[in-house]
C-alpha cells in the first residue's frame, strides 16, 4: 500500500501508514501529531531515536486511552525519515499534510489499484504491527499491549491471528 500511495504523489499518506504500523497507531495519533510532539534524539554516527508524544494535556487534548501518552519508534530508517521531516518544522505545525478523510480516500484508491478487499480500513495498520510482532515471537504480550497503550488485558491476544493490513514493515 505504501507503495502504491507513493506512486500516487501522496507521501504525507505514505509516511503516515508507516509510522501507524510501526508504532501501533490509531488515526487520531498520527492526525493530530505536531513537530513539538516528535522528540529525536540523535546518537552517534547520525543514528537517532525518535519517540512520539500523544494527548497533550497543554493543549487540552486526550487520546483513546487518556494523556500523556507516547511510543518509540522501532525502525531506524523510519526514525530518520521522521527526525528529518520536523527539523524544519515550526513546532505547532502538522508533521502529516493530510488528515483522516484524504488518507482513507487515498487508501481506497491504492487497494481498488492492489486489488486489497475494499473493507480493510486503515485502521488495520494499528493491528498489523502488534500481529506481526506476536505470531513472530518478536515481543510478548504484554509487552505489545503497553506498546500500543491498550488498557484491556485481553486485547493483545487478538494478535495472536494476523491482521492483514496491506503494508508490511519499513526497513531497517
Amino acid at each position: 500500500m505504501t507503495e502504491q500511495l507513493l506512486k500516487h504523489g501522496c507521501i504525507d499518506d505514505a509516511l503516515a501508514a508507516e509510522v501507524a504500523l510501526d508504532g501501533y497507531l490509531r488515526e487520531q495519533d498520527w492526525a493530530q501529531l505536531l513537530a513539538e510532539d516528535v522528540q529525536v534524539d540523535w546518537r552517534d554516527k547520525g543514528q537517532c531515536v525518535v519517540a512520539l508524544l500523544f494527548g497533550r494535556r497543554h493543549r487540552g487534548e486526550s487520546v483513546k486511552t487518556g494523556q500523556e501518552q507516547g511510543v518509540k519508534l522501532e525502525s531506524p530508517l523510519l526514525s530518520r525519515l521522521l527526525a528529518e521531516r520536523v527539523a524544519d518544522l515550526p513546532s505547532r505545525e502538522r508533521v502529516f499534510q493530510t488528515n483522516p478523510d484524504r488518507f482513507r480516500r487515498e487508501w481506497r484508491r491504492a487497494a481498488e489499484v492492489l486489488d486489497v478487499p475494499w473493507f480493510l480500513p486503515p485502521h488495520c495498520l494499528r493491528h498489523t504491527g502488534p500481529s506481526e510482532d506476536a505470531s513472530s515471537g518478536q515481543k510478548a504480550l504484554e509487552d505489545i499491549r503497553r506498546r500500543g497503550r491498550w488498557t484491556q488485558q485481553k486485547c493483545p491476544t487478538i494478535f495472536k491471528a494476523t491482521c492483514f493490513g496491506g503494508a508490511s514493515r519499513s526497513p531497517s
